[in-house]
């Protein structure tokens, strides 16, 4: 069955002195979600390790959008890095484009 999804990224500057900002020099965020329902079905993230792109994919693939900032709160609590911040930053990157460009092309097939 052919999933009714989107991708949308974002980005943001990753922090000075890790091993993120020696190899990316940014944050970067990329969900694919389901605009049926506003459901995070898959994402990847711009880390170092294998373990650190599996634990925050596991934090966010399965999150209603429409939940709202409860992921914010997710991931302080989760993810403990120094990049928590700039992924932060790029998760409501994320989550206002995708609404404001869903908002947008519904309102241009009326």
């Amino acid at each position: 069955m052919k999933r009714n999804t989107v991708l949308v990224t974002a980005y943001s500057p990753a922090p000075m002195g890790t091993s993120m900002y020696e190899m990316y020099r940014y944050a970067g965020l990329i969900l694919e979600i389901d605009i049926n329902n506003d459901i995070i079905v898959d994402a990847e993230a711009t880390l170092v390790t294998n373990l650190a792109k599996e634990f925050f994919k596991n934090l966010l693939v399965g999150y209603d959008l429409k939940k709202g900032d409860e992921l914010v709160e997710i991931i302080r609590k989760k993810y403990w890095a120094p990049s928590n911040e700039a992924f932060i930053a790029c998760l409501k990157v994320a989550i206002r484009r995708y609404f404001d460009t869903k908002t947008n092309l519904a309102n241009d097939t009326t």
